[in-house]
């Protein structure tokens, strides 16, 4: 499960941001608190990663912040980790 805190950002006289918390969660919703999973985050032209783009989850989860780059539109970013279905979280940036 991935969420950012915001879906839309707005690029002005400097860039904007947001966090995308992910977790790792059974079938039925609950959390798996010893979950350590890596996986790996991609954006679309209109965002980046602030930090690495290799991060592993640390007690079930993590947070992982992008920022907007000065490109407008619908943007992805992507959460891809072996054996488990990739994420695709849709951000606006205005």
């Amino acid at each position: 499960v991935a969420a950012p805190d915001d879906a839309t950002l707005v690029h002005g006289d400097t860039y904007d941001a947001t966090r995308i918390v992910v977790k790792l969660c059974d079938e039925r919703g609950n959390d798996l608190p010893y979950g350590n999973d890596a996986f790996t985050v991609t954006t679309t032209a209109g965002l980046a990663v602030i930090g690495p783009t290799v991060q592993a989850l640390v007690g079930g989860s993590i947070g992982v912040y992008v920022r907007t780059t000065g490109v407008k539109g619908d943007q992805e970013v992507r959460i891809a980790s072996p054996g488990r279905p990739e994420l695709v979280i849709s951000i606006r940036v205005e």
